[in-house]
């Protein structure tokens, strides 16, 4: 599945993107702060829908999952917002 501006969220085989292959996208020009978190809500998302039925992540999807939480906290700290992470489990 991609997301509405066709940024892949899993490469070929099914395989979640990487925490780096994350990066390059984030990196990308064009992106407003409003297309990457909704990029990144798009990345949870789907690894909460997959997760839904397995009861664990894969160590793919729980290394983005890592990266996510780290790229939405240090946002949520630029703007002087609790930080996301101590939202969630």
């Amino acid at each position: 599945m991609t997301q509405d501006n066709s940024r892949p969220l899993k490469t070929r085989t099914g395989e979640w993107i990487s925490p780096q292959e994350l990066q390059e996208v984030l990196a990308e020009g064009g992106y407003s702060g409003t297309d990457r978190k909704n990029f990144l809500n798009s990345i949870l998302t789907e690894l909460a829908a997959e997760n839904a039925g397995h009861g664990e992540f894969g160590a793919k999807a729980e290394s983005l999952l890592a990266e996510v939480r780290n790229i939405l906290e240090q946002e949520q700290e630029k703007h002087g917002q609790r930080p996301i992470v101590e939202d969630l489990p």
